[in-house]
């Protein structure tokens, strides 16, 4: 919302205020109350990471109140339940790297030893920065940023077979 609100303002030609942004939040936490789809195959690739002994944490740029809202209509709520950190909450959204920090401390990792799956540069950037591998869902036809540390997926159920050989784990 922070870079998008400037852009509406000069296309626009116009100040939208300082209550647009709580307002538009607002907005999409109703939005996901009435209907949100999960990506496909996030149960199955979970499940599987599960299998994989590996911990999983959500750091977003979603603030805790959507996330809740998100996870509990896609059935993702006993996943994540209380593993969720908002870089919104914290005031420092990606591509800043603080939220991932956040919750590599939370989890007792280093930095160094977590694995990010990200479907945004901004997320991605933050990812690399904050010295994490990252992996990145993306379609055919959209391209990767060309950064050191990130691997490129196409499906969520290819996701447990990389991060086995990230981790250096045995599936």
């Amino acid at each position: 919302m922070a870079t998008i609100q400037p852009m509406i303002e000069r296309n626009a030609g116009k100040k939208l205020g300082a209550e647009w942004e709580p307002a538009m939040q607002q907005r999409f936490v109703v939005a996901m109350k009435e209907g949100v789809e999960p990506i496909t195959g996030v149960h199955a690739m979970l499940d599987a990471v599960q299998k994989l002994g590996v911990s999983v944490r959500v750091a977003s740029n979603s603030s805790c109140e959507e996330m809740d809202v998100k996870f509990e209509k896609t059935s993702l709520s006993t996943y994540f339940d209380g593993r969720i950190h908002s870089a919104r909450d914290m005031g420092v959204p990606k591509p800043q790297p603080d939220v991932y920090l956040k919750a590599a401390e939370a989890e007792g990792v280093l930095p160094c030893e977590c694995v990010v799956l990200e479907d945004s540069d901004p997320g991605a950037r933050a990812a690399v920065d904050a010295g994490m591998a990252c992996v990145m869902l993306r379609a055919p036809e959209k391209a990767v940023p060309d950064w050191k540390g990130i691997e490129r997926i196409e499906k969520l159920s290819d996701f447990p077979h990389i991060l086995s050989k990230l981790v250096k784990v045995t599936p």
